[in-house]
């Protein structure tokens, strides 16, 4: 988690720098919207709407993953309960 902190600060960083050195006015014409900017901008958020669309489309995956740890979570307390209970049953 703090790894991928580092790496979010640092890509920012690195975007702002890239942004201040591209200075030139560039017009993009995007399915009839027509946007102008700097070019260096432009990219910068190019790759925050491509970081976003990334990060949805990994949240099913890390929800069913994170659904499934939690029902081995449950079944593993059963279990231990169970191995308990039986341990106590066969002291009595």
């Amino acid at each position: 988690m703090f790894f991928s902190l580092v790496i979010m600060v640092a890509v920012a960083i690195l975007a702002v720098f890239f942004s201040s050195y591209n200075q030139t006015l560039v017009e993009i014409d995007f399915f009839g919207y027509v946007v102008e900017g700097t070019i260096g901008l432009l990219i910068v958020i190019a790759l925050g709407i491509g970081m976003l669309v990334g990060l949805i489309m990994m949240l099913p995956s890390v929800w069913k993953r994170s659904f499934a740890i939690q029902r081995q979570r449950k079944k593993m307390e059963e279990l231990n309960r169970k191995k308990r209970s039986k341990k106590l049953a066969k002291k009595k």
